[in-house]
């Protein structure tokens, strides 16, 4: 069976907001002792594998935006036109998703 522990530092890992939550709402007392004991040590290494995650979705998301305005103008077209370019604007817009889901 998994610990407390490793059960939130997995959903940390994920960024499952929700699971964190969940998870940490039905921690009995000795179970929240033991994520209050390794949180603390473990968030500079949480933190820095989710900034090196969004650098990866950041340049991802200008490869595609840089693939849709080549395609835009193959077509002829703005790239404002394309439905995937204003899907992937109004993302931006909204900001952070939660990350709970991929």
């Amino acid at each position: 069976m998994i610990n407390a522990w490793d059960a939130v530092r997995a959903a940390v890992d994920a960024e499952d907001l929700a699971a964190i939550a969940a998870l940490l709402t039905g921690l009995d007392d000795a179970q929240r002792r033991e994520v209050a004991r390794e949180l603390p040590r473990y968030l500079p290494v949480a933190q820095r594998a989710g900034e090196r995650r969004d650098i990866e979705r950041h340049q991802e998301h200008q490869a595609r935006w840089r693939e849709l305005a080549v395609q835009a103008e193959q077509e002829g077209r703005s790239v404002w036109e394309l439905p995937e370019a204003l899907g992937m604007i109004s993302n931006s817009l909204v900001g952070a998703r939660g990350r709970s889901s991929p």
